[in-house]
């Protein structure tokens, strides 16, 4: 039989077995692993804690790319605001609000610029893309010229202090 704090045999079951197995040594022995028990549950606290922290983070940043690249299927509404019905009575020129690709099966990828459209449109292959330009406030794809165009009817500068990119054509760079 082998003493289990400290691996010293003890020969024949009525052996003495004389060292720092005493209940003294038991105790200490419980108390330093009960110490290591307690900063263990500590440090899994702590982990928890630090994950939460990132699930909520993975969360929010979840949440911020689904408001910047919403993808609109053909013929439907996204949102309280895309149909002109729910528009405010008072009469609103139709304007830019965010870049936008048209893919050829007739959906249209939208994000802040064109690069984020297009990194969400990638994951669409086969599907080619037929156009770029934006999505108007009446939830209504326009090309880059149109969306010039409407931009200047609402008497809407570039936000670019030296002016539009292009003279003709529209660029995200000219709305934020």
């Amino acid at each position: 039989m082998i003493c289990p704090l400290c691996k010293i045999s003890m020969n024949g079951a009525s052996a003495k077995h004389v060292c720092r197995c005493s209940k003294q040594g038991y105790a200490e022995k419980i108390e330093q692993l009960q110490s290591a028990l307690t900063a263990t549950k500590a440090e899994l606290k702590e982990c928890k804690k630090a994950f939460d922290v990132q699930e909520e983070r993975i969360g929010f940043l979840q949440r911020q790319l689904s408001a910047r690249l919403l993808i609109i299927q053909p013929g439907k509404a996204t949102s309280a605001c895309d149909t002109n019905e729910q528009l405010s009575a008072q009469p609103r020129p139709e304007v830019c609000i965010c870049a936008a690709l048209l893919l050829d099966n007739g959906y249209i990828v939208r994000g802040h610029t064109h690069a984020d459209c297009y990194s969400v449109a990638k994951e669409f292959k086969p599907i080619e893309v037929k156009d770029d330009g934006f999505v108007t406030s009446n939830n209504r794809f326009v090309d880059r010229e149109e969306g010039m165009k409407l931009q200047l009817e609402a008497e809407i500068p570039s936000i670019r202090l030296s002016g539009f990119v292009h003279s003709t054509r529209l660029y995200s760079e000219d709305l934020y």
